[in-house]
């Protein structure tokens, strides 16, 4: 009886790590998966030229006023793993939208937790490497 349980157990094991490392690799998260079907292509969000100045950017070293927050996380994985789930600054919306007055503004609270200075200066602006 044991080694029956054993047996299953391992089978359910395995089952388990190959439905995680399957969902792993297959790369973007289920969440932004489902955004990008209407939004289309991170790679396109990502490429579009700075337009968020919600920020405090006139203290910026650099002179950074507005970013592009549609960016890889961390920022140097510019894979399908990297695309950050949207829901971390954006409140999801029903589907057939009339207008854009019905979004709630997105906020970049997440983007703060490393840019603590609500600064998009570069880390080594402030802190030497």
């Amino acid at each position: 009886m044991k080694r029956k349980y054993y047996i299953c157990l391992s089978v359910c094991m395995v089952f388990v790590l190959f439905a995680a490392l399957t969902a792993f690799a297959a790369g973007i998260n289920e969440k932004a998966q489902y955004c990008l079907n209407c939004h289309g292509d991170y790679k396109d969000l990502a490429a579009k030229e700075p337009f968020y100045d919600k920020f405090n950017g006139k203290d910026s070293k650099r002179g950074i006023t507005k970013v592009n927050p549609h960016r890889y996380w961390p920022h140097e994985n510019v894979s399908d793993s990297g695309i950050p789930d949207c829901t971390k600054c954006h409140t999801p919306h029903k589907e057939d939208i009339q207008s854009a007055a019905e979004v709630v503004r997105p906020n970049l609270e997440a983007c703060y937790t490393c840019h603590h200075m609500k600064l998009f200066d570069k880390c080594d602006t402030c802190h030497a490497e």
